[in-house]
């Protein structure tokens, strides 16, 4: 058997990374110790990071989410006596969702049954050869005993800790470093509405405690205890007594009901490096695990497989190896800082040590509800970090749509999940462009919504309207949706007035203004309607409210007042009532406009501006003819 990928583990991150390279067109297959009924029934980690639920979204992943998840704007801290609330979107801008790992889970297996790609469950003697050639393969017995094997371009370990992943991996080429924690959880799942709107972190003197939520109506609790601690030893009754006493708070009541599920939850940090060798890559628990106390073992594992889901697109779309060598470096940067936030967090609520280190965890809480900035760093970790990108260069392939590399980076502009720290501004020149003109608008637009600008991703889209008395100019504002080295896409009704006026005169032009940070950019060049698979990934990504908003508007036609507007929506919310997955308007479509030429502009003093114009060949790999300074 060959395959492009081979993903050892079909847990979140293998299932994640197999729909992303399915998007670009990539074939995956994936191996699972496990039966696909167990994988989906783990009760695992229930909190979902803003980067993370904006790039289940981007993806097409989102719609479940937006309805049976719960965005929670915070957490609270609480020791005896006080309880206090961190509102994560005041202190940052970004909210949590809560949203269980096996929810998440269910999502992607389905879409990937839906994508009809191949997944082999139940699978042993698992053995990976060759990873440090160009020819890597995996050997395995499938579910019916029978041996296989997979040659693979490359490989990629989503195992786990215990997986054979990592051992592939030469110990001289391997360090591990590791930190067992002298106190467990005891997890509770518990069929009660929860007692609280967000989660509760306690310190208490007879441990930490912690209560959080699967839903609406199911409550999951943690007690800290001993790592040795026999669970049957803990009745409900015991179990009950303790969460009340670590949660007692005058004029709170905690409430009770039937548990079922409890289990004893060792706490340790573990990190292995590198995460590449070779043609071998490790993502997700299989190169790290973080103790569950900052909520980050889920989110960091999507931040690994976005990353390198974009490195592997680059690879074998582009032949582009530089994000893959850099994969390691890059995702061990953001996995040290949630593995010393989560460090942090544990050994700031759990008791351990004397009365004085006691003192010294209650001095700490008391800053972070005291001190803006210090309640701001907590936030900012556990909301979390952005997305990273590869590098530069890698950021011009970006997510297609089974289409292949040619409709690569349509939609990944829909949400800017990142927000880059917006400095002094370096000079535009020549040489700012000398890895594509696309790579930088990118920065540009990020650099926007870092500063705060709202709807940093707005462009002016002018077209051409053939009247009677001749051609007229007409422009409006939209959002661009998707980026890539390409051009733009945005997506609208093409019986409005501008998708009439893109079929007369199939050209225009696309302006970004960002007057506060000096710059604009300009664009133009002729317009296609972008693949209807596209469009449907973009449609389904989309809020249910904005589906219906689509469908009730005829969009440019004359209507006869808001009144009638409003009846129209209300019949078409009623029409799509009991339909999970509104269908995509026949009339809903998505444009390219392709860069034919893009001039990037800088305000300097004296009106003394840069400006930078960039000529593209659109009939051949929009490559740039030539690159041109312009006088101000």
């Amino acid at each position: 058997m060959r395959t492009r990928v081979v993903i050892i583990g079909a847990g979140p991150s293998g299932l994640l990374l197999s729909h992303l390279l399915g998007l670009a067109g990539i074939e995956s297959v994936l191996l699972e110790r496990q039966a696909a009924e167990h994988v989906q029934a783990r009760v695992r980690a229930g909190i979902l990071e803003s980067s993370t639920v904006q790039l289940l979204r981007q993806v097409g992943l989102g719609e479940r989410l937006d309805r049976e998840g719960i965005e929670h704007r915070g957490i609270y801290l609480q020791w005896p006596q006080e309880r206090h609330h961190l509102d994560f979107v005041e202190l940052t801008g970004r909210s949590v969702w809560v949203y269980g790992q096996a929810e998440v889970t269910k999502d992607l297996m389905a879409a990937r049954a839906e994508a009809g790609q191949v997944a082999y469950y139940e699978v042993s003697d698992v053995e990976l050869h060759d990873v440090d050639s160009d020819r890597p393969a995996v050997n395995f017995v499938d579910s019916t005993g029978r041996p296989q094997r997979i040659d693979a371009q490359i490989v990629v370990g989503c195992d786990g800790y215990r997986g054979p992943s990592k051992q592939a991996i030469p110990g001289r080429e391997r360090q591990t470093y590791e930190r067992t924690y002298p106190f467990a959880w005891l997890g509770v799942l518990a069929e009660v509405e929860p007692s609280t709107d967000e989660l509760i972190y306690a310190w208490h003197p007879d441990g930490f405690a912690l209560h959080s939520m699967r839903s609406r109506s199911v409550s999951r609790f943690y007690l800290q205890v001993s790592p040795a601690e026999d669970i049957s030893q803990w009745s409900d009754d015991r179990i009950w007594d303790g969460l009340a006493t670590r949660f007692a708070l005058d004029g709170w009541t905690l409430k009770t009901g039937a548990i079922a599920e409890k289990s004893v939850l060792p706490m340790r940090s573990f990190v292995t490096t590198p995460m590449r060798y070779g043609r071998l890559f490790l993502a997700g628990d299989a190169a790290h695990i973080v103790p569950p106390t900052g909520a980050k073992g889920l989110n960091l594992a999507v931040a690994d497989v976005d990353l390198l889901s974009r490195a592997i697109i680059a690879w074998l779309h582009e032949g582009n190896t530089g994000p893959a060598a850099t994969y390691s470096e890059t995702a061990l940067n953001r996995v040290w800082r949630s593995t010393h936030f989560s460090w942090w967090m544990t050994t700031m609520l759990h008791r351990h040590g004397d009365d004085f280190d006691a003192e010294l965890q209650l001095s700490q809480l008391r800053r972070i509800v005291q001190s803006p900035s210090a309640a701001t760093e907590l936030a900012e970790n556990y909301a979390g970090l952005p997305l990273e990108r590869v590098t530069r260069r890698a950021q011009s392939t970006e997510y297609a749509t089974g289409v292949g590399p040619a409709y690569a980076g349509y939609l990944d502009l829909d949400k800017v999940s990142a927000r880059a720290e917006f400095r002094d501004d370096p000079d535009l020149t020549e040489s700012s462009v000398d890895d594509g003109w696309e790579p930088l608008l990118r920065g540009w637009i990020e650099e926007a919504a870092c500063a705060g600008i709202v709807e940093a991703t707005a462009m002016l889209v002018s077209t051409v309207e053939c009247t009677d008395n001749g051609p007229r100019p007409t422009s409006r504002t939209v959002l661009c949706s998707g980026l890539s080295s390409g051009g733009v896409v945005f997506f609208t009704d093409r019986g409005s007035s501008k998708g009439h006026q893109l079929t007369d005169v199939p050209y225009a032009s696309v302006t970004f203004v960002w007057p506060a940070l000096g710059r604009q950019v300009h664009l133009r060049g002729p317009v296609r309607q972008v693949p209807a698979e596209v469009t449907a990934v973009h449609w389904h990504s989309r809020p249910r409210g904005v589906q219906l908003g689509a469908w009730a508007s005829q969009q440019s036609r004359p209507i006869a007042s808001r009144v009638e507007l409003d009846r129209v929506s209300a019949e078409i919310a009623e029409r799509f009532a009991d339909v999970e997955r509104i269908p995509v308007p026949a009339r809903w479509v998505g444009y390219q406009v392709q860069a034919e030429q893009v001039e990037f502009w800088q305000r300097r003093r004296g009106r003394s501006h840069n400006r930078i114009r960039v000529d593209l060949d659109v009939s051949g790999n929009n490559a740039a003819i030539r690159i041109t300074r312009l006088q101000p």
